[in-house]
């Protein structure tokens, strides 16, 4: 108080309770002694000013004036590049102050951290924390539990009502590309804290569980090095300065994480009944391409399996909607052709130390490779075709994430031989392998699985062929030269009383030799459909016009027809006398010519009587 006797000119000095350091504040005297009710009124003003000092000064106080510094580091995994929702490395901040008491008496205030990628942000959002609530989590000082907040600065789940740290807390999708964790307890480093041991003198922050669109990045042809990284660029707002070093960081190498290597082509003939087996060869890019759902967990960096940081009511409660699922999609497959495969393989190479690549097929998943549930039985499936279309979905359920790996899958493939109705249809089927699910959705998403993948398996490789059951025949010598011709017959005997199923098709006739003079052979041509028990007749001079061979008058050489039907024979009658009384006649019978499987000639080897029929000519 001002000593009521004060002189101008004085110097006074408000009065301090015990136990007060705040400033000691000394003010002149300015007045001499007036009336009572001036003095009152000047007291009054200058009691005011003072008080509005001395609030002035314990804000200034209270302020977090100091300096954080903080260090952000990851560590990037690879990741696939087919990829669309991959789990990128942790982001993690360490951060220190070299004075805390600027901070007194808070020993925490509230900051916004955002980490924005240079790919889309595809994790699960809306899955009941909120709106564009993501399951991408911040924990700090490694204050973890099975349920995070959707908001900062709570600490109702984790340890509650002792908990010295906020809740894990779930990011918020602001853009396709950027999360945020908005009204974050942020602990002062290394400050007191009434009724707890004193904060860590390095205060964590971890980010986790991101997951990140690689293929927006591009999918190489091949597991080599890698051309680009996805990156993330971290910053913190809140009352006072933290800087944040090395703030853009690597988070995930993408390699391309699925190579597929197909088996032999299976060829085989309409006409006979066949049973036979090809294969699709599955092999990591890298060692961790190929996981199990696994569960949620609190570790650090992990990349052994699909799930992330516990995230009740996100799909499994960690993310991950299923395990690393392979999609094998069939196409074109001939009618009449059976395509089967294993339901579960373990055939993958076991680890010394660790376990062998096993899957098992899913049944129910869509055409894309994703719902279903994942089947228990080990027998064969036979794959459901519709239009020459079928897909089978297949989910890791073990594998080694410290080797690389591969798995073998058998096809089976059979038809029974129906060339009454010209079954199995004549033509190619093919495969093709990819990761699973597939997908076009390449943002966050309340709906799509985790993970997904891009379609990136282009043309498929062609596994089976069908091809018609053929006779060769080769008429050694044919003539319309020097007053002669030549009539060819050739016909179609599988037609009989014994049971043979009738076959009919075409004949390609090819010429080789010349015409008069030197001049070129006739183009090949093609008849009309032979049916068992016909024939197809022509001369060389004239053809035959009803069965669309033309005449190739003037040619002299030897013939060879292909005929899509097993038993056909030929025969040729050389003479210079057709419509007249020949001088000079020969007849013969046409030579089969041996061919295998895919119609191609068999040098130096018997006839094979399975393609056609040799009887001794």
């Amino acid at each position: 108080m001002v000593r009521d006797n004060a002189k101008v000119g004085e110097v006074d000095e408000f009065s301090k309770s015990d136990g007060d350091d705040s400033p000691l504040y000394v003010i002149p005297i300015l007045w001499e002694k007036e009336s009572e009710m001036v003095a009152m009124k000047k007291s009054a003003m200058l009691l005011a000013l003072m008080t509005l000092m001395v609030f002035s000064a314990g804000m200034a106080q209270a302020q977090p004036t100091g300096l954080v510094t903080c260090t952000a580091t990851a560590v990037p995994p690879v990741v696939r590049a087919e990829g669309i929702a991959e789990l990128v490395g942790d982001v993690v901040l360490a951060c220190v102050t070299t004075n805390s008491a600027p901070f007194a008496p808070g020993v925490d205030f509230l900051v916004n951290i955002s980490v924005s990628l240079n790919v889309n942000v595809t994790n699960n959002i809306n899955f009941g924390a909120g709106t564009n609530v993501s399951d991408a989590v911040l924990v700090i000082n490694e204050n973890n539990c099975t349920a995070p907040s959707s908001v900062g600065a709570t600490y109702t789940s984790c340890g509650a009502p002792y908990a010295q740290y906020q809740d894990p807390q779930f990011g918020v999708l602001a853009a396709n590309n950027r999360l945020e964790w908005n009204k974050t307890a942020f602990p002062v480093p290394g400050a007191a804290r009434p009724g707890f041991d004193p904060n860590p003198q390095v205060t964590t922050v971890r980010i986790t569980s991101m997951r990140g669109n690689a293929s927006q990045l591009g999918v190489p042809d091949a597991a080599t090095f890698p051309s680009t990284q996805i990156t993330a660029f971290v910053s913190i707002t809140g009352p006072t300065t933290i800087s944040v070093t090395n703030n853009v960081l690597n988070v995930a190498v993408p390699i391309l994480g699925l190579i597929v290597t197909p088996g032999k082509i299976v060829t085989g003939l309409q006409c006979l009944d066949t049973t036979t087996a090809t294969s699709l060869k599955l092999t990591e890019g890298f060692a961790t391409a190929f996981k199990t759902l696994g569960v949620p967990t609190y570790q650090p960096g992990n990349t052994q399996w699909e799930s992330g940081y516990y995230a009740p009511g996100s799909n499994n409660g960690g993310g991950a909607s299923q395990g690393t699922r392979f999609l094998i999609r069939f196409f074109n497959i001939p009618q009449g052709v059976k395509v089967t495969v294993p339901k579960a393989i373990n055939n993958g190479t076991a680890a010394l130390d660790g376990d062998a690549l096993w899957i098992v097929q899913v049944a129910g998943a869509d055409s894309n490779g994703a719902g279903g549930a994942m089947t228990s039985a080990s027998d064969t499936l036979t794959v459901g075709l519709s239009g020459g279309f079928g897909s089978v979905t297949y989910e890791v359920i073990d594998d080694d994430p410290f080797r690389l790996e591969s798995i073998t899958i058998p096809i089976g493939v059979s038809w029974v031989a129906d060339t009454t109705n010209d079954l199995p249809a004549i033509g190619t089927g093919q495969v093709s392998a990819s990761f699973a699910p597939l997908s076009t959705i390449v943002v966050a998403s309340n709906a799509a699985p985790e993970p997904r993948f891009l379609d990136n398996t282009g043309d498929p490789d062609t596994f089976v062929s069908i091809i018609r059951c053929t006779t060769t025949l080769l008429f050694p010598f044919v003539t319309n030269q020097a007053g002669f011709d030549t009539g060819m017959a050739i016909s179609n005997t599988s037609q009989d009383w014994l049971g043979t199923d009738p076959q009919a098709g075409t004949c390609d006739i090819h010429y080789h030799g010349a015409t008069t003079g030197g001049g070129a052979a006739p183009a090949p041509q093609t008849s009309t459909v032979i049916a068992g028990g016909e024939q197809l007749i022509f001369t060389l001079s004239g053809g035959n016009a009803l069965q669309n061979i033309a005449g190739a008058p003037e040619f002299q050489g030897y013939v060879i027809a292909v005929c899509e039907f097993q038993y056909g024979h030929g025969f040729a009658f050389i003479t210079d006398g057709f419509g007249g009384i020949p001088a000079l006649a020969q007849g013969y019978l046409a030579l089969v010519i041996p061919v295998d499987d895919s119609g191609e000639r068999v040098p130096g080897v018997p006839n094979l009587h399975r393609l056609g029929e040799s009887l001794s000519h």
